[in-house]
This record gives C-alpha cells, sequence and structure tokens, in this order.
C-alpha cells in the first residue's frame, strides 16, 4: 500500500475517532446539565446554600463547615437564622439541608424525623455542631444537647 493511502486512511480514521469521541460526551454529559436545570447554580460558582427558594438569604449566621452530598446536590449546613422555616429555640444552630436542584431548604434538626419537632435546644447551649451528610444526601448526623433528639 502506497505511503499517501495510509495517511489517508489515518487521517480519515482519526477524524471518526473525534466525532465518535465528540458524540459520546455529548451523550454522556446531557443528563448532567438537565439535573441542574432547575438551579441558577453552575460548575465552578460560588454561591450561599442559606437562601430560601423565595431568594431570601439567611438572617442570621451560618455554620463555617457545611456538608456537600457526593452527588454535589445536597448541602447541610448550621445556621441561627429565624426566616429559613421553621426553626428550634431562637439563637442556636439548628441543622438545614439545601436542595439544589429545587432550591428548598428544610430543617433537619428534628425530633422522631422529618415531621417531628425541632430539636429542643437548651438556652445555654449551642445548638447543632459537627455536622455531616452522607453521601447519597439522605441522611445527616450532627452532635445536639437537645433533649428530645434520639441518641
Amino acid at each position: 500500500m502506497p505511503h499517501q493511502y495510509l495517511a489517508r486512511i489515518c487521517a480519515t480514521t482519526l477524524k471518526r475517532s473525534t466525532i465518535l469521541t465528540t458524540t459520546l460526551l455529548t451523550i454522556m454529559l446531557a443528563p448532567v446539565a438537565s439535573a441542574k436545570a432547575a438551579s441558577h447554580e453552575t460548575v465552578d460558582d460560588t454561591f450561599p446554600a442559606s437562601v430560601t427558594q423565595a431568594g431570601v438569604y439567611a438572617n442570621e449566621n451560618t455554620g463555617e463547615t457545611p456538608s456537600i452530598s457526593a452527588d454535589g446536590r445536597y448541602v447541610a449546613f448550621e445556621s441561627d437564622a429565624i426566616n429559613l422555616g421553621e426553626q428550634g429555640p431562637p439563637g442556636v444552630y439548628e441543622a438545614y439541608v439545601k436542595d439544589l436542584d429545587t432550591g428548598e431548604v428544610k430543617l433537619v434538626s428534628r425530633a422522631n424525623g422529618p415531621d417531628g419537632e425541632p430539636a429542643n435546644e437548651p438556652g445555654e447551649a449551642a445548638g447543632v455542631e459537627n455536622l455531616a451528610i452522607s453521601g447519597n444526601g439522605q441522611y445527616v448526623i450532627f452532635s445536639s444537647d437537645a433533649s428530645n433528639l434520639v441518641a
């Protein structure tokens, strides 16, 4: 086979390989792009998690150690704000989780599950500490002095 034909075959094969790779990447990344469609945040953005669906920022402090689920969809954080929805005693840090796809912020430091009473932190307690969220975003663990939480 002459050298010029071999070069043409290699170039054609390389072009087809590039097109195939580009097509496969587009197909693989399309679900990721659409999964974030409900949120304004994008990769490499820096943004606060302590903001309600209505765009209201926390009116008090938020903890310095948020925790993010493995897929990046959920962010757990501590706050003593009184405008993020239901909360426990005023001035005490509670645990919240924000769904970055929907923007929903939920109080998760509750007794007996998601519909339970907020943690009844004693007045002198700091509130929730040592917060961490599971890889799938389903569970949040933390330390608390509340008497109505299960150990």
